[in-house]
């Protein structure tokens, strides 16, 4: 036996978003393995002084400085009616995916905009998390953009898909320039993974012990197991590998974004 229903606007909205960037983009990735120990010691002691911060929030700062020193990471392609072409923006803003779920019990994904984030800081960022995480969905102005958008008729959601890849003052607007995931777990069994993208995204998915050698010794740290996917129409391998360095510099040391 088996139930079938008909497409829940949500569902039809991820489904556009997700067919465009299947047809679209050509995402690559790399799956990295970066040493938190010191960073989580940092974000606790920060927490015992008061301070309003988080992985996450630290995630997001670092991600849009390592795009600031990489600014190929922040070019998208569109894919106008005569022709292509690649957009860079003038702003670093980052978008995170904030699970909620509604009265009716069906779960969803708000798309929160932190516009300049790369200029913020933790505390501001985390704040804008917290609220988007925390405050009542009525009160999240990314619900009330996102409702806006699913009450279209259907069709119409597939033409607001359309201007999104053809119009960069649209998206502009909009629309983050990259993208970060606060879907996490710790001591899970995934160590990477790999999903359709339109934009460069970092994916972080799991937190736990591993062992690792420290001044050539094995020693239990922990270990975050993060996806970093870019599109391959605009950057190239190198493009990645290089941000990856910067990105791994600024996850593994505290001193580049938190006090002492």
């Amino acid at each position: 036996m088996f139930d079938t229903r008909s497409l829940s606007s949500n569902r039809v909205f991820i489904f556009h978003f997700l067919r465009r960037a299947l047809r679209y983009h050509c995402p690559i990735t790399a799956c990295l393995q970066i040493d938190v120990t010191e960073t989580l010691k940092r974000i606790e002691t920060c927490r015992s002084n008061g301070q309003a911060v988080s992985l996450t929030s630290y995630i997001t700062l670092a991600s849009a400085k390592t795009i600031e020193a990489h600014p190929r990471l922040n070019r998208r392609i569109y894919h106008g009616i005569f022709r292509r072409a690649i957009v860079s923006f003038d702003h670093i803003s980052a978008g995170i995916l904030v699970g909620r779920t509604e009265a009716s019990g069906e779960e969803v994904l708000i798309p929160l905009i932190i516009r300049d984030a790369n200029t913020l800081s933790i505390g501001e960022i985390h704040a804008a998390i917290k609220a988007a995480k925390a405050k009542p969905l009525d009160e999240v102005d990314a619900y009330q953009s996102l409702k806006k958008l699913r009450g279209l008729p259907k069709f119409l959601i597939g033409v607001a898909q359309f201007v999104s890849r053809t119009s960069p003052r649209y998206a502009s607007k909009r629309f983050a320039t990259y993208g970060v995931s606060s879907v996490s777990a710790e001591d899970s069994a995934a160590i990477g993974g790999h999903t359709v993208a339109s934009r460069t995204t970092f994916f972080p998915g799991n937190l736990r012990d591993e062992v690792l050698a420290v001044d050539g010794k094995p020693a239990v740290r922990k270990v975050l197991f993060i996806g970093f996917s870019a599109d391959h129409f605009v950057v190239d391998g190198m493009d990645l590998q290089r941000a990856t360095g910067t990105f791994q510099q600024l996850m593994e040391d505290p001193d580049t974004l938190l006090p002492a």
